[in-house]
């Protein structure tokens, strides 16, 4: 009986063994299976960490080169600011020597319809005095023919007179 217990127990212990040595093999799969999904994983995670790297990167180029852009940009459009204040600074002194020579044309044609209404006030004056004049002279000439008139009138009526004998004595 002692021989077929150290049999059950070398067969129990075979068997121990067997079922220890394939439990530690299952283990053994099934670490190496976690392990080779871990490191899956990881590299996955490698890859992804190295696309995201390279996305930031490119982004990051992007953005610069943007800023550069922007940066020259805003160069212009301060170059053009500064074009277009001075072109209203150069705009408001041309409306200014317009608005000048505008006031002073007007006053040059003011004056100049002044100079010809004095000249034509004068002219007129003058007209006025030649024909003041020539009335003068017409009216003196005209009283002067009606005193030969008279003067004739009466040597005719005198001579009449004289000749029928009136007028003598």
């Amino acid at each position: 009986m002692l021989d077929e217990l150290a049999i059950d127990v070398a067969q129990e212990k075979s068997r121990h063994k067997e079922e220890l040595s394939d439990a530690w093999l299952q283990h053994e799969k099934e670490v190496l299976g976690v392990r080779a999904r871990y490191e899956k994983e990881l590299c996955g995670l490698h890859e992804d960490k190295n696309r995201t790297e390279e996305e930031i990167r490119s982004q990051l180029r992007d953005e610069k080169a943007r800023t550069r852009e922007l940066e020259s940009i805003q160069q212009t459009v301060e170059k053009l600011q500064a074009q277009i204040q001075s072109m209203e600074g150069t705009k408001g002194w041309f409306e200014r020597r317009l608005k000048e020579a505008d006031e002073t044309a007007e006053k040059s044609a003011l004056e100049h319809q002044e100079q010809e209404l004095e000249e034509t006030r004068k002219t007129a004056d003058k007209r006025k005095a030649m024909l003041d004049e020539l009335a003068i002279d017409v009216a003196q000439e005209k009283s002067r023919h009606k005193e030969e008139l008279s003067d004739a009138a009466a040597a005719r009526e005198g001579g009449a007179e004289g000749a029928l004998g009136y007028g003598r004595g």
